[in-house]
């Protein structure tokens, strides 16, 4: 699609391909805002289709990085990892990871972990956050309400739109 930065992964993920003389044989991308978080559990077809088609459609599963796989922890990184295993396969990212060599499972199992507590950290200071600019009553972020328009110098970060207003008056 038109989204950068899965634009700019695709590149990274051909180059890689290039480098390890293998041919792309089929793409899997969840839709944008499709998360990988054990907090958001969207579901992930895309995902699940990479993981029934590895070892028959292809053997090799390239990735932009693993926490682009799975944030969830070891559990879902020892599943992603005794599906490859199990067919035989292999994981190359381009931020260095290949299951071919050993020790990456261990690796993984605690970066897994480190990518989990990330999220839950971020997911914590952002709640945190939004709590106190309820508690002042500040504008929270989102699409603003007709009639407002966001304004940094304002108190709390929106102004009233005079033009809208006086259509709401009328």
């Amino acid at each position: 699609g038109d989204n950068r930065s899965i634009t700019d992964q695709r590149h990274d993920l051909e180059r890689l391909a290039d480098r390890h003389g293998l041919q792309i044989v089929a793409e899997y991308e969840e839709k944008v805002g499709t998360s990988a978080s054990h907090i958001k559990n969207h579901d992930r077809p895309q995902y699940d289709r990479a993981l029934a088609e590895m070892g028959s459609t292809y053997k090799v599963l390239l990735g932009w990085a693993t926490n682009r796989f799975v944030r969830g922890g070891m559990l879902a990184m020892g599943q992603l990892l005794d599906v490859v295993d199990n067919a035989d396969g292999r994981i190359i990212t381009t931020d260095g990871v290949d299951t071919a060599h050993p020790g990456v499972r261990t690796l993984l199992a605690v970066q897994s972990e480190q990518d989990r507590a990330y999220v839950q950290a971020s997911t914590d200071a952002v709640r945190r956050g939004k709590e106190g600019q309820r508690r002042r009553g500040e504008y929270q972020g989102g699409s603003l309400q007709y009639g407002l328009l966001r304004d940094k110098d304002a108190e709390y970060g929106v102004s009233v739109d005079h033009e809208a207003a006086e259509v709401l008056r009328r």
